[in-house]
């Protein structure tokens, strides 16, 4: 099947040339590799969460093609088809319309039953989503110290009550700050460094600036190039913490800048960042860690008052609660 960019976005070729709009589908396990080509062996491009929607655009055995937006660009991937639940427009709707849960424990399982002894369904972890289960007066269900959940695939089971809060009042509460964004980059110290990775499992650069500021109600793109022409610029003598710093080759002549890395700023010389494992790191010279490379740029996603309004002014940012990703708009 042959993938096409139509005026809605992404689209497919049918069998008879005609174009179709792209089938919907949801991530239906804790997180779901996302390779360059239809084979194991092929290269890790991007995970996505539980819960995260993506479009089908065709079938390889059993290698399903999907299409993602990176920054107004459109990108595309192979999954293994068990990762995935299709749902039609009026199962999306309902899916973003819901009561759920955002898992905000670095990681833990969804049981099959309330007890830690019981059968794992699948692991849920920082940034999952799994469907609230409600009683007859639509009130979450709850077991001793557990939350009842359905997962997009419509399995039930059981997560601890601590490791999940109600997604909607989460996005509509959230009050992002620099101090928010670096106390949960800081959960992923020690965690490898791992090409396309977005868990605490192994996360890449962009990966832990994307998930940093996605669990304080703010995304931003996936890749350190697109992340690298998000909010403004500002001079590398005024970065201040949660600005984030550019890495790579400046332009020159004969080539243009190419950006290859990102970092979060903890204020003055110190970053964290994911570069061998996830460490803090000084951009001073001569000390025992510091990160040897001069930023090329940094760049501002929060303005000194973050409200709403002023963040839907930055340019690459939007909100957690504004996209349909995660919400019927």
């Amino acid at each position: 099947m042959m993938v096409l960019l139509g005026a809605a976005g992404l689209m497919a070729e049918g069998q008879d040339g005609t174009d179709v709009p792209a089938r919907k589908a949801l991530v239906r396990l804790s997180s779901c590799n996302v390779r360059v080509a239809p084979d194991y062996e092929s290269g890790l491009d991007t995970q996505f969460l539980m819960g995260r929607v993506v479009e089908v655009l065709g079938q390889d055995r059993y290698w399903v093609q999907v299409g993602y937006d990176e920054a107004g660009r459109q990108l595309t991937g192979w999954v293994n088809e068990l990762m995935l639940t299709e749902v039609d427009d009026a199962a999306l709707d309902r899916w973003l319309r819901a009561p759920r849960y955002l898992c905000t424990a670095e990681s833990s399982h969804v049981y099959a039953e309330p007890s830690v002894k019981s059968e794992y369904l699948t692991e849920w972890m920082l940034g999952d989503l799994a469907l609230q289960v409600l009683d007859s007066r639509g009130r979450p269900v709850r077991e001793g110290k557990f939350l009842a959940v359905a997962l997009p695939d419509g399995r039930r089971g059981y997560v601890p009550k601590g490791t999940a809060v109600d997604f909607r009042r989460w996005a509509e509460s959230c009050r992002p700050t620099a101090e928010g964004v670096i106390a949960t980059a800081e959960r992923f110290l020690g965690s490898p460094y791992l090409w396309g990775g977005t868990t605490l499992k192994g996360v890449d650069c962009s990966g832990l600036v994307q998930l940093a500021f996605f669990m304080n109600g703010v995304l931003v793109p996936r890749n350190s190039g697109s992340q690298a022409r998000c909010g403004v610029e500002i001079p590398l003598s005024e970065v201040r913490p949660g600005d984030l710093l550019t890495f790579g080759t400046a332009a020159t002549d004969d080539s243009p800048e190419r950006i290859s890395h990102i970092a979060i700023s903890l204020g003055g010389s110190r970053i964290i960042q994911s570069s061998q494992l996830v460490r803090i790191n000084t951009l001073a010279p001569g000390q025992p860690d510091t990160y040897e490379r001069t930023p090329l740029h940094a760049r501002r996603i929060l303005p000194a008052a973050a409200t709403p309004d002023a963040l839907r002014a930055m340019p690459g940012v939007t909100l957690v609660k504004d996209s349909p990703l995660y919400f019927a708009q």
